[in-house]
């Protein structure tokens, strides 16, 4: 293992060691795409905390360069994911109040949405909600799921599919596009 030894001030040295060596290059990576000095400090801070909770599995025979950038990478998808729904959601607001219509979209609010998908993915069968999660939450690549949790790469993208295929379903039809763009942008 790589940071898990028993000595835990081995394991403190190595990963400090690493965050003083990666950090200034995430943060410049971060702050590229971001274009955020905040938002690029968030995405370091989040990255190390991601691998010290990953201590115990990440293996040192890896290349922890590829893991790091992998995290970081993803983490920044998922910040621009964010940003677009945002951006979205305003949009919609603008445009239902220069229209003057009053409809559903008065209530729609990404509170409300959030709230249905996490209503609906407790409902996903154990396996199902686990991966999916660690596909569109937290970003991990069907090959990354699959060799976490010992599975076949067919099973990780068959339940990641079925999950979605769940949500369409289920999800109310004024937040359907707001579905569409965060979990499939």
């Amino acid at each position: 293992m790589f940071i898990a030894d028993s000595d835990q001030d081995k394991s403190r040295t190595v990963f400090k060691e690493l965050f003083d060596f990666y950090a200034p290059k995430i943060y410049s990576f971060g702050n590229s795409y971001l274009k955020s000095n905040h938002d690029a400090e968030e995405l370091v801070q989040e990255v190390f905390i991601r691998m010290w909770n990953q201590r115990d599995v990440l293996d040192d025979t890896k290349n922890i360069k590829a893991y790091i950038f992998k995290t970081a990478v993803n983490l920044i998808y998922d910040q621009l994911r964010k940003r677009k729904l945002e951006k979205l959601h305003t949009e919609l607001s603008l445009f239902q109040h220069s229209e003057e219509d009053h409809s559903t979209l008065d209530y729609l609010s990404l509170g409300d949405l959030q709230n249905q998908i996490n209503g609906l993915i407790a409902k996903m069968p154990e396996q199902r909600r686990l991966i999916f999660t660690l596909s569109r939450v937290d970003g991990l690549s069907y090959d990354e799921i699959a060799q976490q949790l010992n599975i076949s790469k067919r099973t990780v993208e068959n339940q990641v599919y079925r999950a979605m295929s769940f949500l369409k379903e289920h999800i109310d039809s004024k937040y359907m596009l707001y579905l569409v763009f965060f979990y499939f942008c």
